[in-house]
């Protein structure tokens, strides 16, 4: 991790984020009741198009964000699943894409206008910065 400049309460949001991999049955990916063995061969990149910069617009505007976000992603060969990134009572529609690039994550995070990111793997989830693309927060996957 490094000194970067990001919002400490908006920190403590991501780092405390359940993220649910859309089912059925809905798989905790991340969070304190998250799985104990990854489902998966190589990490899970988490992206939103909803809310940005943490600017909560309606469900519709967000829908039509995501949407846009998918597109992008489909266009570009990725395979890509459901997920909810939530904490208290803000809930994102989000996406679970399987071994997105950092450089490309960031991309997309920037053009969606994101402050950051997630990245899982078997152990950890990363919570990395859109703008900078450095690693804000690490942490175990269960926590």
């Amino acid at each position: 991790m490094s000194n970067v400049p990001f919002d400490t309460d908006l920190l403590a949001v991501y780092t405390s984020t359940r993220i649910v991999l859309e089912g059925p049955p809905p798989v905790v990916l991340a969070g304190a009741d998250a799985i104990d063995a990854w489902p998966f061969a190589g990490h899970v990149t988490v992206l939103t198009a909803a809310n940005p910069r943490s600017k909560r617009l309606s469900d519709d505007d967000n829908d039509l964000r995501n949407v846009a976000l998918l597109g992008v992603l489909r266009d570009r060969g990725h395979h890509v699943t459901s997920v909810t990134a939530s904490i208290d009572d803000w809930t994102e529609a989000s996406f679970g894409v399987f071994e997105l690039s950092r450089r490309e994550a960031r991309e997309l995070s920037q053009m969606f206008n994101q402050h950051a990111w997630y990245e899982l793997t078997a152990h950890e989830v990363f919570v990395i910065s859109a703008d900078t693309g450095e690693e804000l927060d690490r942490r175990a996957r269960r926590h």
